[in-house]
């Protein structure tokens, strides 16, 4: 049996990358051996080391790295260039969304995959094994810059799939308490000008099974113990049918499940047929996408109902999901859209804190990526002069804090467009996002995304984490909370490093 191992790295101690163990899953029908080592990047370089020689022989054919949202740290060039100096018949892959981006050095990675890597990762265990073709790759991008990139979204898309299923085993270690990403869908039906993700406009059902989905969540119950859930799919509620699918497999449960996720507003505010369906499912963790309190900015970029119709509507489904469970949502606004001054964003942040402050918000600069090599580019990325934007006189250079404080925000924003429209530019969109998260943000409760983690590491329940009051990025941890995170990330380490297989 060919054996695999796979690095998942991600900045937040709580979460699982879901991409890895999706991946392994994957390697495993194909009758491989494959093993995920999470929270990677809270490993030291030696320890890595140290776990690799423990797991490493000569039928491992597959090192794999899934970076999440740009986690990448020097110390897996370290660990890349001494894996293929220590063992050189291995193959190593690194893959994730945007992988160009993130600049990892080719010189020791053998294939760079680029988004959904399913069938992209078939393809080259079949290919190691003697079973399939060489994998095919971009060659322009090989050409440019030496590096072997399988553009998965062109060469082997991995869109819709009916079944998304992660078997997670027993040496991952997974802890009740644990929230857990569950993928139901890949792709979206709308095509928002701000956004770059690469599967936009579908049509049709892009949904996984719901008996697949049903038996993953019974699967984690029974051997975890774990009941709650970040559903992974970019606009859950794009179609009533499908939520009516997944409410009625919750619905067959024995146990009372929680799930969050990506939410659009002007639907929900639209459509209140929809909330019984959510209320079965137990999808009381909401993240709307609002973007702007201002309707010319919001129409400006494919959301064009009025802003008093989505405030009253969300306000109603406030009331309402209150009501069925332990509801946690978060309004997201994006600071620099087309039509957008700071007035206008005053309006609107002036009517959040008035109407949301029991709830989450959060802000974020606008951002325009303009290196497209990886997979599609937002709307505004091609359309910024017919909407109003040039490029800015100012540069990165003249604003370090903002500048450092925008690549925390978005990982790849040095290939972004430094730009300025008629009512505001780059900089004084940073300064606009960075003044809330440092001295609004602790006026509203813990952000949806952040439920997980709080529960976690407060030791608490999901009904008594939605009392805090703790701003929405992170920053509010006490001494006690820190000190659970680090035990749990410390214990899961000690288990891998000490784990010896039964084989």
């Amino acid at each position: 049996m060919y054996q695999s191992l796979i690095f998942s790295t991600r900045f937040f101690s709580s979460g699982r990358n879901t991409g890895a163990h999706r991946i392994a899953t994957i390697l495993r029908d194909l009758n491989w051996d494959c093993e995920v080592i999470d929270f990677a990047l809270y490993f030291s370089l030696d320890e890595l080391k140290e776990l690799a020689r423990t797991r490493i022989t000569l039928d491992t054919k597959i090192i794999g790295f899934s970076v999440f949202s740009g986690n990448w740290d020097e110390k897996f060039d370290d660990l890349c260039k001494w894996l293929k100096e220590e063992y050189p018949y291995t193959t190593v892959v690194v893959g994730s969304q945007e992988v160009l981006k993130i600049g990892i050095p080719k010189d020791h990675v053998d294939y760079f995959v680029d988004s959904f890597g399913d069938y992209a990762i078939t393809a080259i265990a079949k290919y190691i094994a003697g079973t399939g073709s060489r994998p095919r790759t971009d060659l322009d991008e090989q050409a440019r810059s030496g590096k072997r990139v399988i553009k998965s979204n062109i060469s082997y898309p991995a869109f819709p799939m009916k079944s998304l299923k992660i078997e997670y085993e027993d040496r991952d270690f997974i802890q009740p308490e644990e929230f857990l990403g569950i993928e139901v869908a890949r792709g979206c039906k709308f095509k928002c000008s701000f956004c770059s993700f690469p599967i936009l406009g579908v049509k049709g059902d892009y949904s996984r099974d719901a008996d697949d989905f049903e038996q993953e969540l019974r699967r984690n119950y029974d051997q975890w113990g774990v009941k709650n859930y970040y559903a992974l799919d970019e606009t859950f509620n794009d179609v009533t049918e499908k939520i009516a699918k997944f409410a009625d497999a919750v619905d067959r449960l024995d146990f009372e499940p929680w799930f969050g996720g990506f939410l659009r507003g002007d639907l929900l505010a639209n459509r209140r047929q929809d909330w019984e369906h959510l209320a079965r499912m137990r999808f009381f963790g909401h993240y709307y996408g609002i973007e702007s309190l201002n309707h010319a900015s919001a129409k400006a970029i494919g959301k064009g109902m009025k802003t008093e119709k989505i405030q009253e509507g969300l306000l109603l489904a406030k009331d309402y999901f209150k009501q069925c469970g332990p509801y946690r949502s978060t309004i997201s606004i994006i600071a620099g859209l087309p039509n957008e001054s700071i007035a206008t964003l005053d309006r609107g942040y002036q009517w959040l804190e008035d109407n949301w402050s029991d709830q989450s918000v959060v802000y974020f600069p606008l951002y325009i990526p303009l290196d497209g090599t990886t997979m599609s580019t937002s709307g505004l990325s091609t359309e910024w002069a017919e909407k109003g934007y040039k490029v800015s006189s100012k540069t990165r250079e003249q604003f370090p804090e903002y500048t450092e404080f925008f690549k925390r925000v978005w990982p790849y924003s040095e290939t972004s467009m430094v730009w300025e429209s008629e009512h505001m530019d780059l900089f004084t969109s940073i300064e606009y996002v960075h003044n809330f998260w440092d001295k609004k943000s602790q006026k509203f409760g813990v952000g949806m995304w952040d439920i997980g983690t709080v529960c976690r590491d407060y030791k608490i329940s999901i009904d008594e984490a939605l009392k805090l009051k703790l701003g929405y990025m992170g920053d509010y941890y006490n001494d006690t909370a820190i000190e659970n995170a680090e035990k749990f990330v410390h214990e899961y380490k000690l288990k891998k490093l000490n784990y010896i297989s039964p084989q």
